[in-house]
């Protein structure tokens, strides 16, 4: 079912409505049955890299969650991509809301624990997606930035709107934007 990688990063499969999905998995310390009470942090990676990239070389996360406590699991987008908006129309089966369904499910164990979803560029927006209106293809919707930056400064206590400035020397359009 599955292998060690370098740093005790274990590669394992899952099969999701006929479809091999795989993903990367750093327990925390402990035997395994008190890390599957640790906390459980999923980290979905950018568009053209892999889960492996990111445990290892993009945050080392392959170690530093064990190490503080946390069991963190990096799944693999198919073909180094997470699909938004659907599934590719050579791949009608492929379900990337149902991936992350199943490998929860199957890392959760017997007693819940807290679950994080994070992500980097591709995927923080299939996480903020999946955290905003579900995983179900038929609630994936595009976001303009702005809501998303009003919705997590709200999130943190902030009011009023996001201050919005056209970064010098752009000469594109749209033009680049930077929001804070």
């Amino acid at each position: 079912m599955g292998h060690s990688g370098s740093g005790g990063l274990e590669r394992r499969t899952l099969d999701v409505a006929g479809v091999r999905r795989t993903y990367w998995l750093a327990r925390g310390p402990g035997t395994d049955g008190q890390s599957e009470r640790l906390p459980l942090l999923i980290v979905l990676h950018g568009s053209g890299t892999s889960g492996r990239d990111v445990a290892t070389t993009s945050t080392g996360l392959a170690t530093r969650g064990p190490a503080a406590g946390v069991t963190v699991v990096f799944p693999d987008g198919w073909r180094g991509v997470w699909h938004v908006m659907g599934a590719p129309a050579r791949q009608p089966d492929l379900d990337d809301g149902a991936f992350l369904r199943a490998l929860t499910s199957r890392l959760q164990g017997a007693e819940p624990r807290p679950v994080v979803l994070a992500g980097i560029s591709n995927g923080a927006g299939f996480a903020e997606h999946v955290a905003r209106h579900g995983d179900l293809p038929s609630q994936r919707l595009i976001v303009p930035v702005e809501t998303v930056a009003r919705d997590w400064a709200a999130g943190n206590g902030i009011t009023g709107e996001p201050a919005s400035t056209r970064l010098p020397g752009q000469d594109t359009d749209p033009p680049v934007v930077r929001l804070s």
